[in-house]
């Protein structure tokens, strides 16, 4: 009977410190899965004089590409833009909303799943972007592709791109690089990116939405793209280099000391159950 006892507790101590190295296996690698966050890529209809746009535009367009970093706005506006955008426009009308529904702006498209049709709806969008990670773009045929792969000089019609209180709008032939067209709406330091580009600095001139303008502070020429930014121009792109570089080599000290730390937990796990189990073996039979 003291054997068996002696047995179980055994068992009982290893499924204890199983459970507990998952766990700490689960803190630590979840905060890694939340560090390599992708694009939340969204497309938005919008028409400048609609009043519910009025509202929607002001939220969507600056507030939450303010407040989700990785979050990506594809904006097609088909009032003033009528003859370069309602062609694309209608594609997602008819390829996203249901037959019995009539189409309308404002107009948020997340997938084929999540559409968003009108002032109410398109607000409350904001409950199912908190929850995502990553979420493909939705292309008009209403297949998706990620926007790492996403060919934006391709894009149909005249699209504007939002992304961290920036913005890229097509002004001619596009033909500037794909994957330096994105580092440019997502990078904290452009310095590095404009070094791989050929550009010319102007005036930044205000982006109309509906109901009102915004505007930028600095603005550059990138073959077929205008491309503007509110905050720092080229001259102050040193420091925000530095501080970029500083906290990019802090978020890696704090990676690798994490592992550090878990590495350690599971050694010392190991060898507690290792001398649990020899000192068990040598124990005479009773």
């Amino acid at each position: 009977m003291i054997a068996v006892s002696k047995i179980t507790m055994f068992k009982s101590k290893i499924l204890f410190l199983s459970f507990l190295i998952l766990v700490l296996i689960g803190v630590f690698f979840g905060n890694f899965s939340e560090a390599e966050e992708g694009c939340i890529c969204l497309v938005y209809i919008t028409g400048i004089g609609c009043p519910n746009c009025t509202i929607t535009d002001q939220v969507v367009l600056l507030e939450w590409t303010l407040k989700y970093p990785n979050l990506v706005i594809i904006e097609y506006e088909i009032y003033k833009n009528y003859e370069e955008n309602y062609r694309t426009a209608d594609e997602y009308f008819k390829n996203y909303i249901p037959p019995e529904t009539r189409p309308g702006v404002p107009f948020l498209i997340l997938d084929r799943d999540n559409i968003l049709l009108g002032r109410f709806e398109v607000l409350d969008a904001e409950k199912e972007i908190e929850k995502l990670c990553e979420n493909k773009f939705p292309l008009s045929d209403a297949s998706c592709q990620k926007f790492e792969d996403l060919d934006i000089n391709n894009l149909p019609g005249k699209p504007n791109i939002w992304m961290n209180r920036r913005i890229l709008i097509p002004v001619g032939e596009r033909k500037a690089k794909n994957d330096v067209l994105k580092r440019l709406l997502s990078e904290s330091d452009i310095s590095s990116v404009l070094e791989e580009l050929d550009y010319e600095i102007v005036i930044p001139e205000p982006i109309s939405l509906s109901g009102e303008e915004v505007s930028f502070d600095n603005a550059l020429l990138i073959d077929g793209w205008r491309f503007q930014w509110k905050g720092k121009g080229l001259g102050d792109i040193s420091a925000a280099s530095i501080a970029a570089a500083s906290e990019g080599l802090k978020n890696k000290k704090t990676s690798w000391s994490k592992l550090f730390y878990l590495a350690l937990i599971v050694v010392f796990a190991l060898i507690f159950l290792i001398s649990i189990y020899k000192k068990r073996k040598n124990e005479p039979n009773q």
